[in-house]
């Protein structure tokens, strides 16, 4: 799909066990004033490509595309969004934090990220913060394992994660 999930906005969505290629954005969550939850989810490339689907592309030509237009996961504001188990790969970026309008809140755990431009972009976060707890962020060389964005002035927390490249702060505070 062009799109996987959006919420936006919702309250207490639910994405549970799924697997999917989406070429511009995997999971956008967009103003969720309640908790949401994303458990046991993986966005990559492969599943188009290996779908065995009529007129499916190469898993090189799918990949090219989304490192060079992806977005795996996608969190604008979000009041206490529980993400878990989420494994992204091959896109330009894999879990994007932000805001437009509001910020986010969330934790997340056992999130996997590998071979995107950015593993982990985060453009700022609610007051409260963001906990990331086992997980891991892995680079190819030239990319980033972790970018904090210019306007970053809040808390990113983070237990037993492991990181493989770059980090990277360009804000003054946070």
């Amino acid at each position: 799909s062009y799109n996987g999930f959006n919420s936006a906005p919702s309250e207490l969505h639910y994405v549970l066990n799924s697997y999917m290629t989406a070429l511009n954005k995997g999971i956008e969550v967009h103003v969720c004033t309640d908790i949401g939850r994303i458990e046991n989810v993986s966005i990559s490339p492969k599943y188009w490509a290996n779908s065995g689907l009529s007129g499916s592309p190469s898993l090189a030509a799918v990949t090219a595309y989304t490192k060079t237009n992806g977005t795996g996961y996608q969190m604008h504001r979000s009041d206490w969004e529980y993400v878990s188990y989420l494994h992204v790969s091959g896109y330009k970026t894999g879990v994007w934090i932000g805001r437009e309008p509001g910020f986010a809140d969330a934790q997340l755990y056992e999130v996997h990220v590998e071979d995107c431009g950015n593993g982990l972009y985060v453009e700022d976060v609610n007051p409260y913060g963001i906990l990331i707890s086992n997980s891991s962020f892995s680079a190819n060389k030239g990319d980033n394992a972790v970018y904090f964005y210019k306007d970053f002035s809040t808390s990113v927390q983070f237990n037993g994660v492991n990181f493989s490249g770059a980090i990277v702060g360009d804000g003054a505070d946070g």
